[in-house]
Formats: C-alpha cells, sequence, structure tokens
C-alpha cells in the first residue's frame, strides 16, 4: 500500500515537472514569437518611413522643377508677376493638370494663330453677351432710381429743383438723363456742357492717378474750342447756371488764356509723345471702341515706336 502511494506521489511530481517545463517552453516561445513581431513590425515601419521620405523627396523636387519653369515662362515673356494671383491663372493650371485624367490624353497647347484668332473672338463674344446683360439689369436699376429721383422732385416743385446731384455710376447718369428729358427745365452746367462737346465730358477716370491726368489733359486739350464757345452761347448765358457764384467762377476760369496756355504746354511738352500715341493705338479699350479712328499723329507715333 505504501510503495502504491509512493509510486502515485512520483508519477504526480512528474507531470507538474513536465507541464512546468512546458510552460517555460511556451513562454519563451512566446517571447521569442514577440520579439519577431516587433522586429517585422519595425523592419516594415522602416521600409514604409523610407519610402515616404523618398516620395516626399520626389514630389518637393517635381514641385520645384514645375514651378521654376511656370516662373521662367513669366520672366522670358515679361508677364507682370502679380498675374499670379489672377483667379484665372489657378483655373488654367487646374484644368490643365485634369486633362489627363478626363480626357484619358496629354494636353495640347493652343497655337498663336488659335490665340489670336478664334479664341479671342469667342471671349469677346462671351464678353458682349455678359455685357448685354449688365446692361438689361442697369436699364431696370435706372428706371427704379429714376422713380424716385421725380417722386422727390414732384414733391419739392419743379421750380423749386436748383440741382440733382448723385452718384458718378452709370445707372445713375442714365437716371438722371431720364429725369431730364421728363422734366427740360432741370437743365444743369453739365447738361449744357455736354450739349457742346456732343455728350463728351471733361474728366477720364483711369486705373492710375498718371492716366487719369494724361486722359483729361487729352480732354480739355480737345474740348478747347467747346468750351469757350459754350460760355460765349446765349444758351449759356439765359441758364441758371450761369448766374450762380459757381457758374460765373467756372467761367472766369475757362476764358482765362494763361489757363489754356499752361495746358497747352504740358500737352505737347509732357504728353503729346509717340510712346503715347503708340500706347493709345494698342490699348484694346480704345483700339476696339467704336469710336476708335487713328489720326496721323497716332499712326506716325505707332511707327516710330516700333
Amino acid at each position: 500500500m505504501c510503495a502504491k502511494v509512493e509510486s502515485s506521489s512520483k508519477e504526480s511530481q512528474k507531470k507538474k515537472k513536465r507541464v512546468a517545463d512546458l510552460d517555460e517552453v511556451d513562454v519563451v516561445q512566446e517571447i521569442k514569437n514577440k520579439k519577431s513581431k516587433e522586429k517585422g513590425t519595425m523592419a516594415s515601419f522602416e521600409r514604409k518611413s523610407k519610402q515616404t521620405t523618398k516620395n516626399q523627396i520626389f514630389r518637393t523636387e517635381e514641385h520645384e522643377k514645375f514651378s521654376q519653369q511656370i516662373a521662367k515662362f513669366f520672366y522670358a515673356s515679361g508677364i507682370p508677376l502679380n498675374c499670379v494671383n489672377n483667379p484665372e491663372f489657378g483655373r488654367m493650371l487646374e484644368m490643365i493638370a485634369n486633362y489627363g485624367t478626363i480626357i484619358g490624353d496629354e494636353f495640347e497647347p493652343p497655337s498663336y494663330h488659335e490665340i489670336r484668332g478664334k479664341l479671342l473672338r469667342k471671349e469677346v463674344d462671351k464678353t458682349l453677351d455678359m455685357l448685354q446683360k449688365h446692361r438689361e439689369n442697369l436699364k431696370k436699376t435706372a428706371e427704379k432710381i429714376f422713380e424716385v429721383l421725380d417722386e422727390v422732385v414732384e414733391k419739392v416743385g419743379e421750380e423749386n429743383v436748383e440741382q440733382v446731384v448723385t452718384d458718378h455710376t452709370t445707372n445713375y447718369e442714365l437716371a438722371g438723363k431720364m429725369l431730364v428729358e421728363k422734366r427740360k427745365r432741370l437743365t444743369s452746367l453739365l447738361t449744357c456742357l455736354k450739349h457742346f462737346t456732343n455728350g463728351k465730358g471733361l474728366i477720364r477716370p483711369a486705373a492710375t492717378r498718371f492716366a487719369t491726368t494724361y486722359l483729361t489733359s487729352a480732354c480739355l486739350h480737345e474740348l478747347k474750342g467747346a468750351l469757350i464757345t459754350m460760355f460765349s452761347s446765349d444758351k449759356w448765358k439765359l441758364s441758371r447756371s450761369a448766374a450762380s457764384q459757381e457758374g460765373k467762377r467756372i467761367e472766369a476760369i475757362v476764358i482765362y488764356q494763361p489757363v489754356w496756355d499752361i495746358i497747352d504746354q504740358r500737352w505737347q511738352h509732357h504728353f503729346h509723345s509717340h510712346l503715347h500715341a503708340a500706347a493709345y493705338h494698342l490699348n484694346p479699350h480704345y483700339h476696339y471702341s467704336d469710336d476708335f479712328n487713328p489720326d496721323v499723329d497716332i499712326k506716325l507715333g505707332l511707327y516710330s515706336s516700333l
């Protein structure tokens, strides 16, 4: 009996030892597997990191190369650098970048003849169509402004209105014309002036102060005779503006000959040059206007500047 108990105890101890040995092996194996996985993960991370770094370097180099080519085009063509701020510049690059994805082929840029011919005509047509829609909306706005002004004049009394002062925008000018056409007594210095200048104004606002000065000087030089004729006419003398202090002051300035001598001198010596004549001829704003009619001096200035 004692021998059986002793034998059973030994068997139990052997089993415990085998279990302990197996547990130790499992733990060791698990540690090895864990280390192996960590090494694999680190290796994979390092490979991905290296690949990402290479891709970033490649993208940076390509971006710099493309940007340099764009900059070179600007420099070589003499294009103003602020054109990169034009929204159309960004749209152009975006459309070129997406062309291959959408069409599935390389983009072929337009030729010189296409840009100066077919594409230019299309853009002009689009602009004219846009302007036509703008004019229609402008007319509707001017009619509403006219209704308001006419109502005010009616309340005040046409005979009590000395002058109507409005904003210097196209819709207000159009409303003013409509008001004067309806109420003939509402004449002013400006109305009288445009009668003698065939609708031309003296001030020509432009994008820069120099351009405004140049264009205004040109108008004064051109309309000198019309201004002097106006202040000598019965139409002016019988107008209410002629009796006002402001009207008398303006008349005194216009008929004072030294003023015109200064204007003529500045025009001849500072503004009237071949370069300015060429700039006028080549400016699309004037070149494509309905009243563009270059005289001999303009053509001579253009040819001399080439």
